[in-house]
């Protein structure tokens, strides 16, 4: 995928965008873009052109994190809801689902670390974080 300049899609959300990420192209498809939004859902969006490929739902409420993993198989989003949703990305399948560590915490950052596939856990109004491996994941 290239970057020559900007682009932008108007409407590519119902609600505001507030976090992107680039998911690894695979064998079978090109590298995609990963958006999350106040509207409750996850898109991918193919080419240089941005094209819409597929919306993910499932929060309840706005998604505020994404990450992928460096295979390009899988991702997570991250909610207000409480909720992590781990999904392959050429199926929308949901492969998990993870509760903030805290109860009645809304989860606000998801990261990646770079060795193995973790995530760490932002979560509000408490303050806290935590680490969620997942087994599966490994086998990636």
């Amino acid at each position: 995928m290239k970057l020559a300049g900007l682009k932008s899609v108007e409407s590519a959300h119902d609600d505001s965008v507030w976090c992107a990420t680039w998911v690894p192209a695979t064998e079978s498809r090109p590298a995609l873009l990963l958006t999350g939004s106040l509207d409750e859902t996850v898109r991918l969006w193919k080419d240089d052109e941005l094209v819409l490929e597929r919306t993910n739902s499932g929060h309840c409420l706005g998604v505020v994190s994404v990450a992928a993993h460096p295979s390009g198989v899988i991702a997570a989003s991250a909610s207000l809801d409480s909720f992590v949703r781990v999904f392959d990305v050429d199926t929308n399948n949901t492969i998990a689902t993870l509760e903030a560590p805290l109860p009645k915490s809304g989860i606000c950052s998801l990261i990646r670390r770079e060795l193995s596939w973790l995530l760490l856990v932002g979560a509000v109004p408490r303050s806290s974080c935590g680490t969620r491996p997942h087994g599966n994941w490994s086998a990636l």
